[in-house]
């Protein structure tokens, strides 16, 4: 079995983008007090402006705190019959995904993954599809196009091996019902002969 983690930088992307979610979302915040203001000039906007800094700074602070230990939380784990995905800094989950079900390997790759020079796995199982529905997620990954053919390749050796197993199988069954068949002829052959010779 081989144990992977996300790359460190996986961190400062988050931050980044926790970062743009922060200015965006409290430039609207303030953009619709104004345009309360702007219509209720008698409303006072700076109670709610002070709450809603409080708000996004606590947020902020909060996740800054909590990306570190989440990060150590992440482990990938690939052996020869699955991949198991682990996370959580608090609450762990683990997400075992045999190979012989994974329908498909894609990779994603945004913007801001991008400039960080990392990417996404989505390992996609039967009654998956889309990102979101992607059953194993696999994130932060810098090597990622190699990380997926690895994971591909695991897959066609896993779904070719058990087809070659079902089909010795199969064979396996098939000359088990013919000895069968084999061993009644010769005792219907051993019956009438001997009915032959009773008779004559």
């Amino acid at each position: 079995m081989e144990e992977f983690h996300p790359d460190v930088k996986v961190q400062d992307m988050w931050k980044r983008g926790l970062g743009i979610w922060g200015f965006v979302s409290y430039f609207l915040f303030i953009v619709l007090l104004v345009i309360i203001k702007a219509a209720k000039p008698d409303v006072h906007i700076i109670p709610a402006l002070v709450m809603i800094t409080i708000i996004e700074a606590a947020v902020v602070v909060f996740t800054l705190v909590w990306i570190p230990h989440y990060f150590k939380s992440i482990k990938y784990i690939i052996s020869e019959d699955f991949v198991r995905i682990q996370k959580g800094a608090v609450w762990k989950r683990f997400t075992t995904i045999p190979f012989e079900k994974v329908q498909n390997v894609e990779i994603f790759q945004g913007p801001i993954e991008r400039s960080f020079g990392l990417g996404k796995i989505l390992v996609h199982t039967a009654g998956y599809s889309g990102l979101s529905k992607a059953e194993g997620v696999i994130n932060g990954i810098k090597d990622f196009q190699t990380f997926a053919s690895v994971l591909t390749e695991k897959v066609k050796t896993k779904v070719n091996s058990d087809t070659t197993e079902k089909t010795d199988s199969g064979k396996n069954d098939v000359v088990i019902v013919l000895n069968s068949i084999r061993l009644e002829l010769i005792e219907i052959k051993k019956l009438l002969s001997s009915r032959g010779t009773s008779d004559g």
